[in-house]
């Protein structure tokens, strides 16, 4: 199996990383005006905690999970305030890749940036029309913000033709500054070949398949900044909460439907 050959690698990844002090990826700096969140603008997303995603269904309450991934148009504020009360942190997800054709807000997508299918009611997205782009991806941020989610899930990935890793990876630190000014936490969700580059900037990182895919060597320099990533596992097979542990990777197994019945480990 692919995660047991991976075992050695992933040691050695570990006892490579720098001690304490040594230089790590600098933070961008917050703008003077960024709005505070009404959530915890403090929070620092780090290894070692325990997470669970849910993007359908009734809501479950999974008592080992610290940090919740929410869908922010299903979610209350109430339920995001009734999680901080219990001492959990939340952030909100956004496919911003790509164009969710069902989302209140979807006829704002000019047509020139919409491309072909991209899953399931949704089409690809030309993220580099960032001018039009820029005034809903700040509306859906600031939806977050009002209801006092602390982060955001920035799922930037886009399969639209022509776009490229450097197109990507301006897309993705344009968003990160924007949840920055409107007073979130933001986390980048990236495949491998994309992690070591989002690290210096992001503030967290959603892996997808890491284990699965044998890639979560590529997330190091997060771990090694002191920042969390967070990896959704669906197709993985075997117990990965020891070398998840080891890594100081925090993995949620979770059915593709993201209903809430997952396990995670952290």
């Amino acid at each position: 199996m692919r995660i047991r050959h991976r075992v050695a690698a992933a040691t050695v990844a570990l006892l490579l990383l720098p001690a304490a002090g040594c230089e790590a990826a600098k933070p961008i700096p917050r703008p003077e005006a960024a709005l505070a969140s009404a959530g915890d603008r403090h929070w620092q997303p780090r290894p070692g905690l325990r997470w669970q995603i849910q993007l359908t269904g009734a809501f479950v309450d999974a008592v080992t999970a610290n940090v919740y991934d929410l869908d922010p148009y299903a979610t209350s504020e109430d339920r995001v305030t009734d999680l901080h009360a219990q001492g959990r942190e939340t952030m909100c997800h956004l496919t911003l890749g790509a164009s969710d054709m069902s989302l209140p807000d979807a006829h704002r997508v000019p047509r020139s940036a919409l491309g072909g299918k991209a899953g399931a009611g949704q089409r690809s997205l030309d993220i580099r029309q960032w001018r039009r782009l820029e005034p809903i991806i700040a509306a859906r941020l600031t939806l977050c913000q009002s209801k006092g989610f602390d982060a955001v899930d920035a799922d930037t990935m886009s399969a639209y033709p022509g776009i490229g890793i450097v197109d990507q990876l301006t897309y993705a630190r344009r968003v990160v500054d924007l949840a920055h000014q409107i007073g979130l936490k933001a986390g980048v969700r990236s495949n491998g070949a994309l992690a070591g580059s989002v690290a210096g900037f992001a503030d967290f990182a959603i892996a997808t398949g890491c284990f699965a895919r044998a890639e979560c060597d590529d997330f190091v320099p997060f771990i090694r900044a002191d920042k969390a990533v967070f990896d959704l596992e669906t197709a993985v097979a075997g117990d990965v909460c020891p070398l998840a542990r080891a890594y100081g990777i925090a993995v949620t197994k979770s059915p593709r439907t993201m209903n809430g019945r997952t396990e995670s480990c952290g």
